[in-house]
C-alpha cells in the first residue's frame, strides 16, 4: 500500500500491479515471515528463481539497515539504503560489515 500511494502521488494513473507482475507480489502475512526474519526473502526468492532471475540481479531498497540491507545481502542481493530518516541509519557500528 505504501508503495502504491507513493506512486501514485507521482502519477495518478500508475498502478503497481501493471508496473510490476502480480506473480511476483509477495506479503509478508502470506508468508507468515516479516523483516528481519529471512522467510519474507527466500519466499520472494523463489518466486523470481521460477522466472530465471537470480539474486544478483536483484536490488533491494530497504530504509533499515537490520531489517532490510543484512538480511538481503545475507541471500545475495543488491542493496541500497533509503536514508530518509535518522531511524534509517540506526546501527551497532558493525551491522553492515557482518551482511557481507
Amino acid at each position: 500500500m505504501q508503495l502504491q500511494r507513493s506512486i501514485s502521488r507521482q502519477d495518478e494513473s500508475a498502478k503497481l500491479e501493471k508496473l510490476i507482475d502480480p506473480e511476483l507480489h509477495t506479503l509478508s502475512w502470506e508468508v507468515r515471515g516479516r523483516k528481519p526474519s529471512e522467510r519474507l526473502f527466500r519466499h520472494s526468492l523463489d518466486l523470481l528463481e521460477k522466472k530465471g532471475i537470480s539474486p544478483v540481479e536483484v536490488l533491494h531498497v530497504g530504509s533499515r539497515l537490520t531489517q532490510d540491507i543484512v538480511p538481503a545481502r545475507r541471500l545475495g542481493l543488491k542493496t541500497a539504503l533509503f536514508a530518509g530518516d535518522k531511524v534509517s541509519l540506526a546501527s551497532d557500528g558493525g551491522t553492515v560489515e557482518r551482511a557481507g
